[in-house]
């Protein structure tokens, strides 16, 4: 009998090609992630010092122009860590995105593999009655010259 040939084989090649590049895109989506929550919680941790130095030097006498820079530069690390929040649930809805399409990817493999394990169990039952026949006929060859078979 001829061997166990998968019509679909190049298709399942190109599906786990798919799944591959699709797992790459999320690794980096999490790779990304990770680093904007890192900035994020960096940028936060500014902010509360700024806070807790404005805090210290409350009781200090200061000048006009030095409580407004202390005000701007509270202003300005507030806004970068609002940025960067801003950033990290963007990267964040970026790899959800990606999982949800390295998910799909590998569902379509998954799919084509099965689809192949099936048509490889259906080639071997025919493949295992196929030689079964050919016993048998080759018994009963064997029957018919040996004068057993009339």
């Amino acid at each position: 009998m001829n061997p166990f040939v998968f019509r679909l084989e190049r298709f399942l090649k190109l599906r786990v090609h798919a799944e591959r590049e699709r797992a790459e895109s999320l690794g980096e989506a999490v790779k990304a992630e990770e680093e904007t929550r890192r900035e994020a919680e960096a940028k936060a941790a500014r902010v509360d010092a700024i806070v807790e130095r404005v805090r210290d030097d409350a009781g200090d006498v200061a000048t006009a122009g030095a409580l407004r820079n202390r005000g701007l530069v509270l202003e300005a690390a507030v806004n970068q860590a609002a940025s960067a929040e801003d950033s990290h649930r963007d990267a964040k809805k970026a790899t959800n995105a990606e999982r949800e399409l390295w998910n799909k990817a590998r569902v379509e493999r998954r799919m084509i593999e099965r689809l192949r394990e099936r048509r490889a169990d259906e080639w071997a039952a025919s493949a295992a009655k196929a030689e079964q026949n050919d016993t048998d006929e080759v018994a009963a060859r064997v029957r018919r010259v040996r004068g057993f078979g009339t």
